[in-house]
């Protein structure tokens, strides 16, 4: 699961907002008149859906298995609730699983460019995920901003941070905060991204022939796994990831725009 929540967005100053927000629009601007051109052609066939479906699906499902068994192993373990080093240990591990296992699984050529995952695009995929972070950042953040207002009025009671952000401020072991950190900005970003970019939105472009429809659905099947107080700036970064991944049609630049994200949310949260 992301850290990514911007907890700390308060403390910055605003005029940078408005500032960076501007910056942004316009590279929206140059980077839209040349979208037609930025796009690598792909097969119109549908057949590799029947490969990318089912293995996205399993992979979810391992996702889930990891996570429940080291539950049971924590509460096994005689507490309540798992402590600071099994939360750092279940963040690394529960989603490093998976993505192995799919990594492994998709080391063909024809499923490796099917996601856009290749090492002569290495590249790129950092530039085209610099590129869009620097653009999405802002308009996530306003959205954070607009959400937590309409939390405070309708009087919605939620955490104000996500539960690693937490553990990562008051944790005084090195390990722990390390694992949390590496679990944000490399393990994280490689599963979330192979599984929702790689695996789901490339199904559901193909199957569709719409890729503006395969990334609201991937959008919001990625916000709803995510806490429901941070769901619309969630939503609001996966459609800015998905719009990132479809121009480049590169999945590293996916999971680099979404590491540079979680790694911001760090930054900026006072828990470092």
């Amino acid at each position: 699961m992301s850290i990514g929540l911007l907890a700390s967005a308060n403390n910055l100053v605003l005029p940078i907002w408005f500032i960076w927000t501007g910056i942004s629009l316009l590279l929206l601007f140059v980077v839209a008149g040349r979208s037609g051109e930025a796009s690598p052609r792909e097969p119109e066939s549908t057949g590799v859906v029947f490969f990318l479906a089912p293995v996205g699906v399993g992979l979810f499902v391992v996702w889930v298995m990891v996570s429940a068994f080291w539950n049971e192993m924590a509460v096994k373990s005689g507490v309540s609730t798992m402590t600071g080093e099994q939360k750092a240990l279940l963040a690394v591990i529960a989603p490093l699983v998976p993505a192995t296992l799919g990594l492994m699984v998709l080391r063909g050529r024809t499923a490796r460019e099917a996601i856009g995952l290749s090492v002569d695009r290495i590249r790129p995929g950092v530039l085209w995920g610099l590129l869009g972070i620097t653009i999405a950042l802002p308009v996530v953040w306003w959205s954070l901003e607009a959400s937590m207002q309409l939390w405070q009025w309708i009087g919605y009671e939620h955490d104000s941070k996500h539960v690693l952000l937490t553990e990562l401020g008051r944790h005084p072991a090195m390990w722990v905060r390390v694992a949390i950190v590496l679990a944000a900005v490399v393990v994280t970003p490689i599963f979330e991204e192979l599984l929702f970019r790689g695996l789901l939105q490339t199904s559901l472009r193909r199957v569709s022939g719409s890729p503006v429809a395969a990334i609201f659905l991937t959008s919001l099947v990625f916000a709803v796994i995510h806490d429901a107080w941070s769901a619309p700036a969630i939503f609001v970064l996966s459609v800015g990831i998905g719009a990132c991944y479809e121009l480049s049609r590169n999945l590293l630049a996916a999971i680099v725009m979404h590491a540079a994200f979680n790694a911001f949310a760090i930054a900026t949260s006072g828990a470092l």
